[in-house]
């Protein structure tokens, strides 16, 4: 849980709100008092933290909020909500409400607060809002709330709770102490360098000179005969009733397609679009004398060197009228290929655009689509006559026929799925196609008998429904097939026995001067390691998991130790230990001691957030969350 904290904190969807919330105390700059904040009362919360709700709506109008931020970061264009679910803002938002509850819950638990005039100095500390000259600037403040979306009353409250839980953390933050010994000490140990040998010892590359006599192999096959047996398989007659395989079936008359062109011919036909770069100011003037500079030759360079803009953010994209901004629209589109355009005003600020390149509008002939619209037009006729299918299947298996029968009356196609076993692989190993099989038919056609049918199950949009034909029960493989298997088992073993005996008869002869390097081809093929002037931080990827082991061990090959890793041993020997000079100047000291006390610091606040959250804990309804979803990505 606290990992979960820790990655939320440092997102850069976590700081974006942080930031947001400062924009809430809006109201003590000139817009009024600050508006009493209460809990959402809901009938059902979406997201449960203790004691504390957070409603659908709460949650609908903080995914708005996001999403209308991503929708001007693409400068105005429409984001939709599917698409803003599918790149993950719905899970950004609910991370974030989750925390702000947890911090609630902590907050109010322990009569926490912030006062107003804190709200201020924290609002007016913030950089965000400083002019050029360093001072607060109320414009600034109210353009930020606005571009945002934000509302007063929302984020008056959550802010009030942030800093009182900001208090709270900072707190305990504060209580790390660093005295100089210890910020030494902490140098020296991350400084700390060693040059270490390492042999990595695994059974699989010992050598087994021997080779299983016919009498081992024998014996092997007996007594393991239960590992070499063959699974149960099943011949099956397979039916699958799918909508497109009515579909197919069903006439469409040319009236049917003529009239549904026409009902959405809009659909079939693409705008106009207009390729379009854009220079975004905050002010008027900053605009006007960008404009008086700016032509299509040097559109793009003037702003990277004059507005600060990359060309990754000037180019705004191929855009038709109805996917900008109201204010750029009409504008923009009544301009003419490589016009520049602007100052225009927008909530968001000042914009210039130039008009590189126009493609115009194409209207879609009914001969491009009209396949495209039979196909839409069978499907929706294929599921309702999917619905009467099935019921006649079962009608006519009902009366005692094969399935092979009732396929055959109703011109359903016919699958024959020849010795299969309950995972879907076949005698031959193949596996056979999802569309014909699934784990559900599977399981009930492994409890029928031969000649019995299944029941319809569903797959996907439509059915399958299958008989048993023939049942070829477990048996044993041969032991002509096994052979080789047993022979690789029966090596495994041999080296499973060596291993132990192998990796101390190596740690050994190390102690006792033989070089480590030697012992890579001693009885097998080892992985060798010369590892120079390593960190803790530096050790190679293989070794992480040992590395204070490596650090703890004394200098020396007679101190040569062998450590557990994976399925092998490790032999390490330490060449030489290189400690870190301490004698450093004030100015690295100081940073020393400053992070180590902010290590210890966020360690105490670790801990004890550590257990609020378990004692909290949080719950979320995910029947509500996926309708709210689901409402979502209905909407294009």
């Amino acid at each position: 849980m606290i990992t979960f904290f820790n990655k939320l904190a440092n997102s850069w969807f976590a700081k974006f709100i942080l930031s947001a919330l400062a924009l809430s105390m809006l109201a003590f700059f000139g817009l009024g008092g600050l508006a009493n904040v209460s809990s959402y009362n809901v009938s059902k919360d979406v997201i449960k933290v203790g004691q504390t709700g957070v409603s659908s709506n709460q949650l609908m109008q903080s995914f708005e909020q996001a999403r209308k931020f991503h929708s001007q970061l693409r400068g105005g264009q429409y984001y939709s909500p599917a698409q803003a679910i599918a790149n993950g803002v719905m899970d950004q938002v609910i991370q974030q409400e989750i925390e702000t509850a947890v911090q609630s819950e902590i907050s109010e638990g322990l009569g926490l607060t912030a006062s107003n005039e804190a709200i201020r100095r924290y609002i007016e500390k913030d950089k965000i809002y400083h002019d050029a000259a360093g001072n607060f600037d109320k414009n600034m403040f109210r353009t930020h709330l606005s571009y945002l979306g934000l509302t007063e009353v929302q984020m008056a409250g959550k802010l009030k709770k942030i800093l009182a839980y900001k208090h709270f953390t900072d707190t305990i933050k504060q209580l790390g102490y660093s005295p100089e010994a210890l910020a030494k000490a902490s140098y020296a140990y991350k400084n700390e360098k060693r040059d270490v040998e390492v042999l990595y010892v695994s059974p699989d590359k010992i050598k087994v000179e021997q080779v299983p006599s016919e009498q081992d192999i024998q014996d092997y096959y007996e007594a393991y005969i239960e590992n070499f047996m063959k699974p149960e398989y099943r011949t099956l007659t397979v039916v699958s009733l799918s909508p497109e395989q009515i579909a197919n079936q069903i006439q469409i008359e040319a009236d049917e397609i003529d009239s549904v062109y026409e009902e959405q011919k809009e659909t079939y036909n693409k705008p106009e679009e207009r390729d379009l770069y854009q220079m975004f100011f905050k002010t008027k003037e900053e605009a006007d004398l960008i404009k008086k500079e700016v032509t299509a030759q040097n559109f793009i360079q003037l702003a990277q060197d004059k507005v600060g803009q990359t060309k990754q953010d000037t180019y705004f994209g191929m855009t038709s009228k109805a996917q900008l901004m109201e204010e750029l629209s009409d504008i923009v589109f009544n301009a003419s290929k490589g016009d520049i355009v602007g100052p225009i005003e927008s909530k968001s600020g000042w914009h210039i655009l130039w008009v590189k390149d126009i493609k115009p509008a194409e209207t879609t002939p009914l001969a491009t689509v009209k396949a495209e619209i039979k196909k839409t037009l069978a499907m929706g006729k294929a599921y309702d006559e999917m619905q009467q299918v099935s019921r006649r299947l079962e009608d006519i298996l009902g009366e005692g026929k094969d399935l092979i029968t009732a396929a055959k009356e109703l011109n359903l196609p016919i699958i024959s799925v020849e010795k299969v076993d309950i995972t879907g692989i076949q005698s031959d190993g193949k596996e056979v196609e999802k569309s014909y099989l699934n784990s559900e038919l599977l399981q009930e056609v492994f409890v029928l008998k031969v000649g019995e049918v299944s029941g319809l199950i569903q797959n996907n949009d439509g059915f399958l429904v299958a008989q048993v034909q023939e049942i070829i029960p477990v048996e044993a493989k041969q032991l002509s097939e096994v052979k080789n298997d047993i022979t690789a088992l029966w090596v495994q073993e041999k080296q499973k026995e060596a291993f132990p005996d192998l990796v101390k008869e190596i740690t050994q002869k190390v102690q006792k001067g033989s070089d480590l390097k030697t012992q890579a081809t001693y009885n097998g093929s080892f992985e060798f390691f010369d590892m120079k002037d390593t960190l803790r931080t530096t050790v190679n990827p293989e070794f992480v998991g040992i590395s204070n082991a490596i650090f703890a061990q004394e200098k020396g090959q007679e101190n040569a130790q062998s450590i557990t890793l994976g399925d092998g041993q490790v032999i390490v020997v330490v060449k030489d230990i290189k400690k870190a000079d301490t004698n450093i100047s004030s100015d690295l000291l100081a940073t020393e001691m400053m992070s180590t006390r902010e290590r210890v610091g966020q360690l105490l606040n670790d801990e004890t957030i550590q257990g609020y959250v378990s004692r909290v804990g949080f719950e979320i309804n995910q029947g509500v969350l996926q309708n709210i979803i689901g409402t979502y990505q209905s909407q294009e």
